[in-house]
């Protein structure tokens, strides 16, 4: 089965605390990204009335082609209508930072997991239309307005994201509409298997399971408190007896 081919670029600068090399070491069958992330400098002002950068002025950015099935363009400024993801022409996606750079941060969740997360979104739209990603400015049923956990919530409130960055899914309605538009089996499977490597930091994993289980950590923490001080004392029994 042949992977989609996906062209990262940065359009400006990245946020501190976003690796390009985990990116690059991201390992997926579901597709495949280019070895090299370049960088283009952003030197217009925005032209939209909030200080936002439109879809039409950042079309006529990047005029380079490039050998993929789908560019991702990664910026940090405020984007049309504030939406953190928009679809340009030609299966070119823009995401950017502003504001959720801040949000993940606060909950100590990699800045690489978001981008993970768009790009599964958008390979799995790229299949399930055909190979054509079409532009925001055509109305499109993908993504609901319910927050599920899914790579295809809405997120209309930014701070709702987090709920789709740690093990995000594809949920059954989604599911069933990529089945209905011939996503193959293999491929839905292969999503949904990858997706769950999109995680949080283990030691914030430990923090959340201790906070939502007090007790249970209070016992277990007793428990292996005793056993150490048991197995501190059975040695110190065993040195003086052997010197």
């Amino acid at each position: 089965m042949p992977k989609t081919k996906i062209q990262i670029v940065i359009l400006g600068s990245l946020p501190p605390g976003c690796s390009r090399q985990a990116l690059l070491e991201w390992k997926s069958n579901l597709f495949e990204i280019s070895p090299e992330i370049p960088t283009f400098q952003l030197n217009q002002n925005a032209t939209g009335h909030d200080w936002e950068y439109t879809d039409q002025q950042i079309e006529g950015f990047l005029r380079q082609t490039f050998d993929c099935d789908i560019l991702l363009i990664v910026v940090r400024v405020r984007l049309q209508d504030n939406w953190y993801l928009r679809r340009l022409s030609c299966n070119r996606l823009l995401f950017t930072f502003f504001e959720l750079d801040q949000i993940l941060h606060f909950h100590n969740i990699p800045l690489n997991n978001i981008i993970l997360r768009v790009l599964y979104a958008g390979v799995l739209i790229y299949l399930r239309c055909a190979k054509q990603i079409p532009p925001s400015s055509e109305g499109t049923l993908y993504a609901h307005d319910e927050t599920r956990g899914c790579l295809f919530d809405m997120n209309p409130n930014k701070w709702d994201v987090i709920q789709s960055l740690h093990q995000p899914s594809l949920c059954e309605s989604c599911v069933a509409q990529h089945r209905e538009a011939q996503v193959s089996e293999e491929q839905l499977r292969l999503a949904a298997k990858e997706l769950k490597n999109i995680k949080r930091p283990l030691v914030d994993q430990i923090v959340r399971f201790v906070k939502a289980h007090t007790a249970c950590s209070i016992i277990v923490s007793l428990i292996v408190a005793l056993l150490i001080g048991t197995a501190s004392s059975l040695i110190a029994i065993y040195l003086n007896g052997v010197l």
